[in-house]
């Protein structure tokens, strides 16, 4: 009776292999829609700071700074997938899309700096007057974002139906950007952790596996440092500054490494 049972047992199994060659081999779809990709950023920045001046006499003067400042190199990559949600129809897809994404921004740029203390009649002095261009001394830095951007995007073509004959794909999506923030200057450092919205837009084209150019801006602003203290050397002049972004926008490549397994039309594989 034992032997029978395992007799059909072992038949059924060899009928289902055969019928269904694809249900147990190939790539699985989770990693089919896995994406590598490479950006360069762009965010214009402000600096800004609030410099405590003393005088000879002991008076205390207070300068605000402000001007405008831009990364010397900015450059990122990430790694993601998405998840569908509903299904419109066979080349149209709802999905949320994820990333873990890393971005650096190199800082380099030059300070304006104290000067001399504009005086009165009688030598005392009334307002510190600073450099009217940029001097030799400078913030050199590095910022580095890690973040997690959750979008809900809407899917075409070949991402929406991981099917081989689709030979190109694109989707436009909104979502939530969360950062946390590490920069380093001065021998200082500033962390902090921060959410912004942004949206995005992509077009790609299958050669062996899909290449997508992908456009993003995130909105807001982005605390590259809130508090950065600095003592000019050779003076008691306190600068308490802050560099703040003024949104970030991107432009970048990305692979879908696992797209060259997509599948072909058959009901054992619904591409979900």
């Amino acid at each position: 009776m034992k032997y029978t049972l395992l007799k059909k047992a072992l038949a059924v199994t060899l009928i289902s292999g055969i019928c269904t060659p694809q249900a147990f081999s190939g790539v699985p779809n989770f990693f089919k829609r896995l994406e590598i990709g490479f950006s360069y950023n762009y965010s214009p920045s402000v600096y800004k700071s609030v410099e405590n001046i003393t005088a000879g006499n002991g008076a205390t003067f207070t300068k605000d700074l402000s001007y405008d400042v831009k990364p010397k190199m900015a450059l990122g990559g990430m790694i993601g997938t998405y998840f569908p949600i509903k299904r419109f129809s066979e080349n149209v897809l709802l999905a949320v899309h994820t990333d873990i994404a890393i971005n650096v921004n190199m800082w380099d740029f030059k300070l304006s700096t104290f000067r001399y203390f504009k005086t009165d009649g009688d030598g005392n002095p009334i307002e510190p007057i600073y450099n009217a261009e940029y001097s030799e001394a400078s913030m050199k830095g590095n910022s580095m974002l890690a973040g997690l951007p959750i979008s809900v995007d809407l899917k075409f073509g070949g991402e929406a139906n991981l099917q081989n004959y689709a030979k190109t794909t694109g989707s436009i999506g909104v979502g939530v950007y969360p950062m946390l923030n590490i920069t380093k200057d001065f021998g200082t450092g500033d962390q902090g952790f921060f959410a912004a919205p942004f949206v995005k837009a992509e077009i790609g084209k299958k050669m062996g596996i899909f290449w997508k150019l992908r456009a993003q801006y995130v909105f807001g602003e982005i605390p590259f440092f809130k508090e950065h203290l600095y003592m000019q050397p050779g003076t008691s002049n306190i600068s308490n500054g802050k560099l703040i972004g003024n949104g970030m926008a991107s432009v970048s490549l990305v692979l879908m490494p696992f797209s060259w397994d997509f599948r072909n039309d058959g009901w054992w594989n619904s591409g979900k």
